[in-house]
């Protein structure tokens, strides 16, 4: 029977919701090593 308290992640892995809470208030909801618009590093991207 799955435990309703946790969410499984990865294979044998799984976080509570506070434990997701936590991670999701880090999300900054975009990358900051590389920016996806810039159109110097999707040309890049497309010519490797």
């Amino acid at each position: 029977m799955s435990n309703p308290t946790y969410k499984k992640v990865c294979e044998g892995i799984a976080l509570a919701k506070e434990e997701m809470a936590t991670v999701a208030a880090k999300d900054l909801g975009h990358s900051e090593i590389v920016d996806h618009n810039d159109p110097n590093f999707v040309n890049f991207v497309i010519n490797m």
